[in-house]
């Protein structure tokens, strides 16, 4: 699970529409075919396939959309974070699908507009994504952190 949280870049380019996403990505390693949206190639190679979204856009539902392109939405992991790729996705209903995408220079958001043709909106973002623990990795330090001090309080007391 990854927690994500992007917003209007101010000052990126002039008077950009205002955004707020917050969502959590369910993401698997996977081997396939990705589409990279931001430079218009296909590759094959593991990366964080994008499995799943509960998330609002500007206060909206937002959901996982089929790719338009290649075999899924996708984010890379370099240096410790994870970066975005290329993610489809709807909200407000709409049956057309968006996407965020990195093309290289700025995160950004690309809106598809009603007809669907890949025409819309492009908004530069700032993007942030931090993994969240599993549940099972908090309740093994909790364990272990028990464990610590029941060996620390043994230790201490006289024979």
């Amino acid at each position: 699970m990854i927690n994500v949280t992007a917003t209007t870049c101010e000052g990126c380019f002039g008077t950009l529409p205002q955004i707020t996403l917050n969502a959590q990505f369910t993401v698997v390693a996977t081997t396939a075919t990705y589409f990279n949206s931001g430079s218009g190639n296909y590759f094959t190679m593991t990366k964080y396939e994008v499995t799943g979204i509960e998330a609002t856009f500007d206060g909206e539902e937002m959901s996982l959309a089929s790719p338009t392109h290649g075999d899924g939405s996708w984010l890379s992991y370099n240096n410790g974070q994870f970066t975005l790729g290329t993610v489809y996705f709807t909200f407000a209903g709409d049956n057309y699908a968006s996407w965020l995408e990195n093309d290289f220079a700025f995160n950004l958001v690309e809106i598809s507009d009603a007809n669907g043709d890949d025409y819309g909106q492009n908004i530069v973002i700032n993007w942030n994504a931090v993994p969240t623990p599993e549940p099972g990795t908090c309740l093994f330090l909790a364990i272990g952190l028990l464990g610590l001090a029941v060996t620390a309080k043994r230790s201490k007391t006289p024979a």
